[in-house]
């Protein structure tokens, strides 16, 4: 568990006396083996102490300072006459800026300040309610039976079009590296180690408190903000604060500058305890135009980590249907933590990712937050709580039923799961993260009362809600006005968008707002010429056959205009794509075979009909029972749609109709339940250059893709014969 040295301020205590400790170590990475000793418990332990000993020279008669016993006595009466520390009111000197939050938005703010705007870091003081830093960005490490493991029980990954300014931050200023989240397609990106092994999201907000705190800025906490009072004249705002202590006294600090980091609720509760604030009905509506999310994760740890040991699935995800009787299941093969002793990845360990639900209301927690240990944390190990083992029997059944497997296939039972609820109740935080109601309110709670040097920082009220993205983004706009710095990343356009009611199990619906299209596929500022005008929509919104391909909004000529306020979330897919399995032996130009799964653009393919160029590798979630067939090949049976094309005896036949001729033999159909099916496009980009085809297992299949440029071109499924060529 990682300890950092904090100075704490001097505390001027009402009764004139001066409380002052330095040097205080904390533990600000809880684990599961308890929480650590915080800075109020150490300060109240002192105070138990110094009066028991107090106490003593007062019977004696004298003091060891040459203090009268009516003078002990009268610094005594502060105190409680319970023996425990008595609410002393005290007052924080010195912070001449007041950052009120110790997550990314706040260590972020503070390390900006210093860094690039030039403000001393011994001015800065951050204030912070939890008994832990980090906020909702909270990595709990050293889990799994090898203690090696870690589970991010907060924010945890990256991407390129969602987080540019974080990935930044994590790599050119902090020095640490990104890896592969998903290690086939490689869209989002985790905090690793030299060795690339994980070590959690947390670790950039852990790099920027060691920074700024060795740069001389405080942190203290367990101090809870409770009300704010404007000070000084309008040509010199001043802002008191004062926060309330764990022993039921108060802590007060008066600031030039304030910067809020809090979350909705919590702001909520703060602006209703501070009636001189003076906000104007407009802004305090302006703080409801952003609604709560609540979440849960739940991840089952197994010694053997058979998806990918026995089965090879990297990457995907899975979804059943589930009640309060019954877990639901929405995970993902490649989310949890995994280490394995051999390159060929037979022997692993690590954690599945079962459920990661999330709503306006909390119905996707209603089987688990019964399983919640306490309210006064979001993270559950099910191993130490007396029913836990009941969560981990009926998560893990569902698993091996949605699956297909039974006791013969030998999968050992998970010996821990590490549950992650937030709700109402969650600490100081009292949600998962935020959607904005009506994002024209964005610039007003932006400024919010800057006038008074009062300032809001959180993804809540940021143009990219839901990301640590969205509170870096505010900050940066916070230096440039203030100090006239541009951020330190190319500014990136961002979208804030609105979302109505939640249906169940399913993500936020977007209300509609202008049109936006720009007629051309770009990611990141640059053109994709191979997916402009290529007949399939590839911005990852609705309709799209490829997910984040081009950005939102910049493939109009495939997907048509979209929506301003819209955008993101899982591509939909046709109940019956034509595809293959993810383990399908796929035929590289170099006369080597690999797994369909493995295959990325650029490769060159061969078959029968001559060689090609990978363009799109498409992969379609499935996640129920489907009908397909299995054909028995020198390379293990291929296995696929019913109407994938297949060119046999010269001619593409759809692989059904080519069955009924007798030209696949040994085919048979079956029913089973299908996580993700995979196809490529080949040569998508250049129309006619090739035969637009691949070989599996020995058989010539179509590499149409889902072009409808190509599949119009080319008609070889019946759903595109009766139609007109594109």
């Amino acid at each position: 568990m990682r300890t950092a040295a904090v100075e704490s301020p001097s505390l001027s205590t009402t009764s004139g006396a001066a409380v002052k400790t330095e040097d205080v170590s904390f533990g600000n990475k809880p684990t599961d083996k308890g929480s650590p000793w915080t800075f109020v418990a150490i300060i109240e332990l002192v105070i138990i102490l110094a009066l028991g000993i107090g106490l003593i020279a007062v019977a004696n008669g004298n003091s060891d300072d040459g203090s009268s016993p009516s003078a002990l006595a009268a610094s005594a009466s502060a105190c409680s006459s319970s023996g425990s520390a008595a609410a002393v009111a005290a007052t924080v000197e010195g912070c001449v800026t007041t950052i009120v939050g110790a997550g990314a938005g706040g260590f972020y703010t503070a390390y900006r300040l210093i860094f690039d705007a030039g403000v001393p870091g011994g001015q800065i003081c951050i204030f912070e309610a939890d008994v832990r830093t980090g906020g909702r960005i909270y990595s709990v490490r050293g889990q799994g039976d090898h203690s090696d493991l870690v589970v991010d029980a907060g924010g945890y990954r990256t991407f390129d079009t969602i987080s540019p300014r974080t990935q930044y931050l994590i790599t050119d200023r902090l020095n640490l590296t990104l890896d592969c989240y998903d290690p086939v397609s490689c869209l989002g990106k985790v905090v690793v180690n030299a060795e690339g092994h994980r070590i959690g999201y947390e670790t950039f907000v852990d790099r920027i408190h060691e920074l700024v705190v060795a740069a001389g800025v405080r942190v203290m906490l367990e101090r809870p903000l409770t009300r704010i009072e404007k000070l000084g004249t309008s040509a010199s705002p001043s802002t008191r604060l004062t926060f309330s202590t764990a022993d039921g006294g108060t802590v007060s600090t008066t600031s030039n500058r304030v910067v809020l980091t809090l979350p909705q609720y919590p702001l909520q509760q703060v602006v209703r305890n501070s009636p001189g604030l003076g906000m104007s009905d407009a802004l305090l509506s302006s703080v409801h135009a952003v609604q709560p999310v609540y979440a849960v994760k739940l991840y089952l740890y197994y010694e053997d980590a058979w998806w990918v040991t026995k089965y090879g699935l990297r990457e995907g995800s899975f979804t059943s249907d589930g009640n309060a009787v019954s877990p639901p299941l929405q995970g993902r093969y490649h989310d949890g933590d995994i280490r394995c002793t051999d390159a060929t990845q037979t022997s692993c360990y690590g954690f599945l990712q079962t459920q990661y639900f999330w709503d306006f209301s909390g119905r996707t927690q209603n089987y688990f937050a019964r399983f919640q240990q306490n309210r006064s944390s979001v993270v559950t190990h099910l191993s130490q709580t007396v029913d836990g083992h009941i969560a981990l029997a009926d998560v893990h059944a569902e698993v091996m039923a949605f699956h297909n497997l039974t006791a013969a296939d030998n999968i050992p039972a998970p010996t821990e799961g590490v549950l992650v609820t937030y709700n109402m109740a969650s600490p100081w935080a009292n949600t998962g993260w935020h959607y904005w109601t009506d994002a024209s309110q964005l610039p007003t709670l932006e400024a919010f009362l800057s006038a008074d040097n009062i300032h809001l920082i959180n993804e809540a009220y940021s143009p990219a809600p839901s990301w640590a993205e969205g509170a870096i983004v505010l900050a940066d706009n916070m230096i440039e006005s203030l100090y006239g710095i541009p951020p330190p990343h190319s500014p990136v356009q961002y979208r804030a968008r609105n979302y109505a009611s939640e249906v169940w199990a399913d993500a936020p619906h977007s209300v509609g707002s202008a049109p936006i299209c720009e007629n051309t596929c770009m990611r990141n500022g640059a053109s994709l010429a191979s997916f402009a005008n290529n007949g399939g929509c590839n911005d990852g919104a609705e309709g799209s056959t490829l997910t984040s391909i081009c950005d939102y909004g910049t493939d109009c000529a495939d997907c048509g205009p979209r929506s301003a306020s819209g955008g993101g979330g899982d591509a939909g897919f046709a109940d019956d794509p034509a595809c293959f399995m993810p383990d399908s032996k796929l035929l590289l130009a170099n006369g080597s075979r690999i797994e369909l799964a493995a295959a990325q653009v650029g490769m060159r393919v061969s078959s029968a009909l001559g060689e090609g160029t990978i363009t799109v590798v498409l992969v379609h979630p499935i996640g129920k029972k489907v009908k397909r067939f299995r054909v028995p090949t020198t390379h293990g049976d291929l296995v696929g749609t019913l109407s994938h094309p297949v060119h046999v005896n010269g001619t593409w036949l759809e692989a059904s109709d080519a069955a009924a001729l007798g030209l696949l033999p040994g085919l048979v159909t079956e029913i089973a339940h299908v996580v993700e099916y995979y196809n490529l496009e080949i040569d998508g980009d250049r129309p006619g250059a090739s035969a637009h085809a691949y070989e599996l297992n020995g058989h010539v299949v179509s590499g149409l893709g889902d072009s409808e440029v190509l599949n119009k071109r080319y008609p070889r499924q019946m759903v595109y014969k009766d139609a007109p060529a594109a």
